[in-house]
């Protein structure tokens, strides 16, 4: 039996880890000032919009998710004649319908597919699983990259979804907006009580930087850190201290809506590679997804690592 992965576009990896390991990429919908892109741009493509400024405070950038038709339509032409088994990965249920429209699509897939897959001579039914990752953007890429491990190990597809269901609250997804302004108003226009009014006052007058957490379908600051660079440098530094304490999964994932090159500039990344090296540990750098960048903003930066426990106190050093 062949398993595959399928995840939606707000999931961030490198292109080259999506070739590689063969990963089904469902576009969401984005609009850009009234022209309706698919979300299926390359990182090149991706960070060539964040450099042209075309997500700004202006607001005129829009991200919704994939129709059920869309989804139908994406894995009756694309996956179910690739593969026996799809398990679908989405980003956080509380956080957008995109769950809810991959379980309806489920519901009747396999029926769907019959005559498809007759048709490639494809013997066995075809059967897909759809898991919410209970986290976003380079969460759900740290999800998919464990679920490529489990995969490749061979295990059986109930021992998958199981796995996976025991990872999932192991992740945790650093988000660090430069803009607490940018992220208030995304937030308001999408009913989103995540970050208040007060906070934003507060962020532009002491130029504070918010470090949000995204765990286990829960979305919320847990840190103010006066300055983006030295939010961000803490949040590396703490990641840091998790891999010498022992990770969950051998990868972290960083994203970044821009040049994934400005990390270089950061003695802190430079220590946590050297870190993540000495551990075996691998750090999967990429563009960030265009609906994290219209969310958080453009310059936002995720950091996602798993391990055990609650611990996410994070502190300015």
């Amino acid at each position: 039996m062949k398993t595959g992965l399928v995840v939606d576009s707000a999931c961030d990896l490198p292109d080259t880890f999506i070739t590689d390991n063969n990963i089904f990429v469902i576009p969401l919908n984005i609009s850009i000032a009234g022209e309706s892109i698919g979300d299926t741009l390359s990182e090149t493509e991706r960070l060539a919009i964040y450099n042209e400024g075309r997500i700004d405070k202006s607001m005129q950038a829009e991200s919704s998710p994939t129709t059920t038709e869309q989804i139908k339509e994406y894995m009756l032409d694309n996956v179910v004649t690739k593969t026996d088994f799809a398990i679908c990965e989405t980003i956080a249920r509380s956080r957008s319908p995109t769950y809810s429209h991959y379980l309806d699509v489920s519901q009747g897939m396999q029926v769907h597919a019959q005559e498809i897959r007759k048709q490639a001579n494809c013997i066995t039914p075809f059967s897909m699983r759809v898991v919410s990752t209970g986290t976003v953007f380079s969460g759900q890429g740290l999800t998919a990259a464990h679920t490529i491990k489990l995969i490749n190990e061979g295990i059986s597809k109930n021992q998958l979804r199981r796995a996976i269901e025991e990872f999932k609250p192991q992740v945790k997804s650093f988000g660090i907006p430069p803009d607490l302004t940018y992220l208030r108003n995304r937030a308001r226009k999408k009913g989103d009580k995540s970050v208040g009014f007060l906070t934003s006052i507060i962020g532009k007058a002491l130029e504070v930087t918010p470090v949000v957490l995204g765990c286990n379908e829960e979305t919320y600051p847990i840190a103010k850190i006066r300055g983006f660079e030295n939010a961000l440098k803490a949040v590396l530094n703490f990641v840091a201290t998790k891999v010498q304490s022992g990770l969950s999964t051998p990868y972290i994932v960083i994203s970044i809506a821009g040049d994934p090159k400005e990390l270089f500039n950061f003695n802190e990344y430079a220590s946590l590679q050297n870190i993540a090296q000495s551990h075996n540990i691998e750090i999967l750098l990429s563009v960030m997804s265009l609906s994290g960048g219209i969310n958080l903003g453009p310059g936002s930066i995720t950091v996602s690592v798993a391990y055990e426990g609650d611990d996410v106190e994070i502190d300015a050093q």
